[in-house]
Order: C-alpha cells, then structure tokens, then sequence
C-alpha cells in the first residue's frame, strides 16, 4: 500500500490528456523547435557570407574544411532543435519532475547486454543492406530521384574528413546527437506511448518504426530504416531502458562514419559496384544468416524481457 501511495504522489504532477492530444503537442513542439533551428541557420549562413540556396552546389571533391564544417553546423543545430530540444521540452512539461523516469533515461545500463546487442545491431546492420538491395529495385518519381540526389550529395560532403577534428565533429553530428535526439522522440516517447494505449507492442514498434523511416524523407532508404527501427525499437521493448537503443544508435551510425574516416579507400572501390547488380543469391545469403544471428541475440534478450506492468509501475532504477 506504501508503494502504490509513493507511485500516486510521485506522478500526481503530470498532465493527463488524450492521446491525440499529446501527439498533436509533440509535433507543434517540433515544428516551433525545427522553426528555430531554421533561423539559427540563416543567422550562421548570414554572419559567413554563404547563400543557403546554393548549398547544394557545395561538391565533395572541391569542397574546403570551412564549407564542410558549415555544413555540418547546420545540421547540429537542424537535429538538436528538430529532436532532442522538443523531447526534453515535451516531456517536462507533460511529466515535470518525473521525466527521466518516465522516459527510462535513470535506468542502469546492465554491462551483460553489450555483447548481445552488439551482435543484434551488426546482424541488423547486414540484413538492412539486403533491404536496401531490395529498395532499390522500386521505382521512384524524378523529383523523390532529383531529392535523393542532392541528399546523398550533402551527405558524402560531411563524410568527407581529412582530419581528426573534422572526424569528431562529423561523429558527434552523424552519431551522438541523432542516436540522443532521436531515440528520446521515437522510442522514449512515441513507441511507449503507443504501448501503454494499445497494449500491443508489436504494433507499436512497427508503427514507431514506420513513423521513423518516414520522417527522414530518403525514399531509397525507407526500408532499411524501417528495419532499424524496429531493431532499435525491440531493444527498448526487452530492456525497458532507454540507454540500451541509444548506444545501439550511435554504434551504428558511428560504424558508418569510422568507414568513412578510416577505410575511405576501401569504401570508394565497393562504391564502384552497385548494390543492385549483386547476385540475388549472394543477397539471400546475407539475410539468411543475418536473422540468424538476430534470432540469437534476440532471443537472449526476449528470455530477459521486462514486463510492461513493471516498466509502468516503478519509477526506481533497476538492472537485470
């Protein structure tokens, strides 16, 4: 009796509302914030001298340090206020003084999960590649080609480093803030959310999942981030913490861009050979032993499952 009073008084300060409601709160949230950032930009582009209309013609291979870094300032600040500022913003004023707990980020992160989530995310990482394969044999309208062409062009910009500043910035930009910003919105929030509502978490996650894939707008991409998502998505769902789908998060964006930085060669040659004229059988070989390996570390983290009744009614740390 004790502890259901402390649960009471400890969550008496939130704000109850309908969903619906809360939804339409979080995305007003994200478009003041994306707002924001928007400005901020055009102050930054303003005080260096460059058009923001023309960042486009900004190309890897003649690009200097000073326009790589402009670039990649304007994508801290894009992801900062489009993901991690309307989190944080949300959630204290939706859960006051009870937001860490609500959104898992007090929980211990159990050592013991390194290895299977480590094995999880790479074997994800693999069969998202089999996805993209298939992605790319779906027809696109020119202008989602012309979009994903300038997309890809920006991005091989920021990925191209000369130096180990420039390494670190791009890993902060690339892996830190979007693993933080985006984990708070779309697992922290949404798919637990979803989970209490309909008390189906499949449906969450892949919902969550769906939402996440669709928010970035790279259409040639859409269903390996779908994958993601729902790699990222299930981690939370085992573990009920937070911590857990962010450092997966940063492991694999941060792989990418490590690649970048220190394989760069190896990476061009492989660049040379499309994805979509790889064997079929080479593909379905790679999927195959990759939702091997992700029924194993799935399944041992499925076997330590937390229930949702637990994850709803304590607000203490735990571990496994």
């Amino acid at each position: 009796m004790e502890k259901e009073e402390t649960f009471i008084e400890q969550n008496v300060h939130e704000i109850e509302m309908p969903p619906i409601i809360e939804v339409v709160l979080l995305v007003l949230t994200m478009l003041v914030c994306l707002l924001l950032a928007q400005g901020l930009n055009f102050a930054w582009a303003e005080m260096a001298g460059i058009d923001l209309t023309k960042i486009s013609e900004i190309n890897s291979e003649t690009s200097t340090v000073g326009q790589r870094n402009f670039l990649r300032t304007l994508a801290l600040t894009s992801n900062s206020f489009s993901f991690i500022l309307p989190a944080l913003v949300f959630s204290y004023f939706m859960y006051r003084k009870n937001w860490l707990s609500r959104l898992k980020l007090n929980t211990s992160f159990v050592p013991e999960w390194i290895t299977p989530m480590l094995v999880f995310v790479f074997a994800g990482f693999f069969f998202s590649q089999f996805t993209y394969w298939l992605n790319q044999m779906l027809p696109l309208p020119e202008w989602a080609d012309s979009m994903e062409e300038q997309t890809g062009d920006l991005i091989q910009t920021i990925l191209k480093m000369e130096s180990p500043w420039e390494f670190l910035f791009t890993l902060t930009i690339v892996a830190v803030i979007p693993a933080l910003g985006e984990e708070l919105i779309f697992r922290g929030i949404l798919q637990r959310r979803l989970e209490e509502l309909m008390q189906k978490p499949h449906v969450a996650i892949l919902i969550s999942a769906l939402i996440f894939s669709f928010i970035h707008f790279q259409f040639a991409g859409f269903l390996p981030r779908v994958v993601l998502g729902l790699l990222l998505g299930y981690l939370y769902y085992w573990t009920r913490n937070l911590w857990v789908p962010i450092l997966a998060h940063f492991v694999i964006n941060g792989f990418q861009v490590s690649a970048a930085y220190f394989a760069k060669d190896k990476i061009e040659n492989l660049e040379t050979t499309e994805l979509s004229s790889l064997p079929a059988s080479q593909m379905l070989i790679t999927a195959a032993v990759s939702l091997f390996f992700i029924y194993l570390a799935g399944n041992w983290f499925h076997k330590r499952r937390i229930p949702l009744s637990n994850f709803l009614n304590s607000n203490e740390s735990h571990t496994l």
